[in-house]
């Protein structure tokens, strides 16, 4: 129950931060066909559903008349927090996406003053939510279609829902295997990054198990079947992986805070990078915490 209200008077504080923004409006909507605007969320492709695990990449789909503005941007907002459907009054806090990324630079649309693009007269398109622009907190959100680079709200839909599964009781496999779910989608599921023991074995390694004389006859024929990059990983702990960035690390604590109620400094998973020491540590970190606390 504390630990509900802690999370709730977080995201209050973080709406707050969110409103100090004066929204930049336009006033030539007369002149585009606002009932022409929608966006969707397409379905998880793990659920079928608008439920989203954290940090699964969530699709979006976009239309729009065919004059619409190249600045165009689609923002992912937590559901209550902005109170108008027509004007978005917060930040996106970096979670928004161009509807034509050739048009911006960073946070800077690029003007129409430049060659025409194959894309520019585009009336429908997708853009992906992942990584940074992502939420990562649970919740209901809502996307938000903008025009022009400004606030004015030509469509909604939501909500969506983003969740965590916590496991039924906590043991090295249960926790593990969390985080084998997790950690892969915190570190932007990229192949040089996320553990070995999350990677599903390849096609080929799996024939070459099944079929007894193939070693042998890559051995006459003098070719290696092994996967080039293997003589790479041999000392390395299946469970091991690496970070890109401290951001990535963070992603981590908060997931970890919002599956197993514990917080950790970005530093202490570094210095981890490893599934099972980092659900060593978890278990630890609960014991000692309902030793001190018997209700945790």
């Amino acid at each position: 129950m504390i630990s509900e209200v802690v999370q709730d008077t977080k995201i209050l504080i973080q709406q707050s931060r969110q409103r100090l923004v004066i929204p930049r409006v336009a006033s030539d909507l007369s002149s585009y066909e606002t009932d022409k605007y929608r966006v969707s969320i397409l379905p998880s492709p793990s659920s079928g559903t608008s439920s989203f695990y954290l940090g699964e990449p969530i699709t979006v789909k976009w239309q729009a008349p065919r004059n619409h503005s190249p600045k165009d941007w689609i923002g992912l907002y937590r559901v209550g927090a902005n109170k108008s459907t027509l004007v978005t009054k917060i930040s996106s806090l970096g979670m928004w996406l161009p509807v034509h990324g050739e048009e911006w630079d960073g946070d800077v649309p690029l003007g129409l003053d430049r060659p025409p693009s194959p894309h520019r007269d585009s009336d429908s398109g997708y853009v992906t939510f992942k990584g940074n622009t992502l939420p990562w907190l649970v919740g209901k959100y809502e996307v938000r279609y903008h025009h022009d680079g400004k606030y004015n709200v030509m469509h909604l839909d939501g909500p969506l829902e983003i969740h965590v599964d916590q496991p039924d009781h906590l043991d090295l496999s249960t926790v593990r295997q969390s985080l084998m779910r997790i950690v892969p989608l915190c570190l932007d599921s990229d192949p040089s990054l996320i553990p070995l023991s999350c990677k599903a074995p390849t096609s080929s390694s799996t024939e070459a198990g099944s079929h007894d004389s193939l070693p042998e006859a890559s051995a006459a024929n003098g070719s290696d079947i092994n996967n080039p990059d293997d003589s790479e990983t041999e000392d390395r702990d299946p469970d091991d992986f690496s970070f890109w960035s401290e951001r990535q690390a963070k992603r981590i604590c908060m997931a970890i805070k919002q599956i197993f109620d514990v917080e950790y400094a970005p530093e202490v998973v570094v210095a981890d990078a490893n599934l099972t020491a980092l659900a060593n540590r978890i278990l630890l970190s609960k014991e000692i915490l309902t030793t001190l606390d018997p209700n945790k």
